[in-house]
């Protein structure tokens, strides 16, 4: 919007005579950058992405209500129909003009901002204009509450990093790219889906052999309701003393979160661990409503054990146990048998286009067992990465 502001003050030094030429070219190149780049396919969408971007106390309300009310939604509309005024602003116009402005310096540049209007001007040509649609300022709010507003209209999964920072790129997985442990997903899922509804549902400590599945699950599970408001943020074990700061912002936000947790673990009962134990069940202040916490860890007891600790302390041992109890779900992923790997292997093979006759059927389960013996053992994770290595034509160290 800046870069559009400054487009529209050259263009009128250029009325007048004033313009600079090279002011001009740059702030055509900024606006260009910051439109076109950006991949926003009209003006006018751009706008429209510009309004859901904003953070301020509408769309904080109507993320969180679904419509504001009173001064608020008079105040915002006048800003929105302000908006709309923007959006049906010939952009293909002032770059022609802009051009013209440059001409007498920079022809070169000139031609080039007429070739970038002409293409612009074909994406704009008929395009709809989402702030002309009857109830546009209706369909504004829906789209908010639906999807959130500002940072959380940009993204499904974030990371904690002292702030909600948008995953540059997400893990894609599906429910649809699993195969076994249906009764471990299943749980994960019901859960989830209660979680959704407004009914109570239980923090999630999903607890088993690595590789088994554990994290892709939580992630797979949110990518399947992400069109439901479901928004999953990224705490790393080693910020958990933040979780009150996470919550707390949080809190005040329309959709639903599920904070995961992965590889959960301790070196000590320290204040991280107090603070996690508290905050699960037990502390001054409960857990946020539209919040849910899933971990994953390798480990039941979460406090790493050291041979210069001695002998288990009996109460140490319990104060570890006390915090997995308050997970309400505790839910095991133990490595697969030979029977189930094998299954496992052969189903994401089937699904990715290999076909198999019964002397290719029998080659690929006889290397399936070869690879997990040779390298990460049996589990899910294991079964893909063969499945890669064989569906490449990788060479195999025992062939």
């Amino acid at each position: 919007m800046r870069a559009f502001m400054e487009l529209l003050s050259i263009a009128d030094e250029g009325n007048t005579g004033n313009a600079r030429e090279k002011s001009a070219v740059g702030a055509w190149a900024e606006f260009i950058r910051e439109f076109i780049d950006n991949g926003q396919p009209t003006w006018a969408r751009a706008v429209y992405r510009f309004a859901r971007l904003d953070d301020n106390a509408f769309t904080r309300f109507v993320e969180r209500l679904g419509k504001a009310d009173g001064l608020l939604e008079t105040a915002a509309e006048t800003g929105f129909c302000r908006l709309s005024e923007i959006a049906a602003f010939d952009v293909c116009a002032l770059g022609f003009s802009i051009a013209d402005t440059a001409r007498k310096e920079t022809p070169q540049a000139a031609s080039h901002i007429e070739t970038e209007v002409r293409a612009l001007w074909r994406t704009e040509k008929g395009a709809q204009n989402p702030f002309t649609v009857p109830t546009a300022f209706t369909a504004f709010e829906q789209d908010v509450h639906a999807g959130g507003a500002g940072i959380l209209a940009t993204s499904a999964v974030f990371r904690w990093e002292g702030r909600l920072v948008p995953a540059s790129s997400p893990d894609p997985v599906r429910l649809s790219d699993f195969f076994g442990y249906e009764e471990q997903r299943s749980a994960v899922i019901a859960n989830t889906q209660r979680f959704l509804e407004g009914k109570p549902a239980n923090n999630i400590l999903l607890y088993g052999d690595r590789g088994a599945g554990k994290s892709a699950t939580v992630k797979a599970v949110c990518n399947e309701y992400t069109d439901r408001g479901l928004r999953l943020v990224e705490l790393n074990k080693d910020n958990l003393k933040q979780l009150p700061i996470l919550m707390g912002e949080l809190s005040c936000r329309g959709p639903r979160f599920v904070i995961f947790i992965d590889d959960l673990s301790f070196e000590t009962t320290d204040d991280s661990f107090a603070v996690f134990k508290s905050l699960l069940e037990g502390g001054v202040e409960k857990r946020p409503d539209n919040t849910i916490i899933y971990a994953a860890t390798n480990r039941r007891h979460f406090v790493r054990e050291r041979f210069v600790d001695g002998p288990r302390n009996f109460d140490a041992e319990q104060e570890q146990l006390s915090l997995s109890d308050r997970f309400g779900l505790t839910i095991v992923f133990t490595a697969p048998n030979q029977e189930l790997f094998l299954r496992i292997a052969v189903a994401i093979a089937q699904k990715r286009g290999l076909i198999f006759d019964e002397t290719s059927g029998r080659k690929f389960r006889e290397n399936a067992l070869l690879w997990e013996k040779w390298f990460n053992g049996r589990s899910p994770r294991s079964a893909v990465q063969y499945v890669d290595w064989a569906m490449d034509g990788g060479d195999f160290p025992w062939e």
